[in-house]
């Protein structure tokens, strides 16, 4: 991010409990892109506050249409 590149970070399953983290929402704060699944937080009850923009995997699949590299972490 620093170097300009746009960053896009969708969290999808277990990873929508971490959305609220600290270190997330301050590189949110430096310019990330957050995303977290709508259906995952609403399976595992969580809100769905301003931490982060939710949508579906279409969302997820327009973000990897339109981006130069796509990185998957499990």
């Amino acid at each position: 991010m620093r170097s300009g590149v746009e960053v896009y970070y969708y969290c999808i399953d277990d990873a929508v409990q971490g959305l609220a983290d600290v270190r997330l929402q301050l590189l949110r704060t430096q310019g990330l892109r957050l995303f977290g699944c709508a259906y995952s937080a609403q399976r595992r009850r969580l809100p769905t506050g301003e931490d982060a923009l939710y949508g579906g995997l279409t969302m997820l699949s327009d973000i990897i249409a339109t981006t130069h590299r796509f990185v998957s972490f499990n």
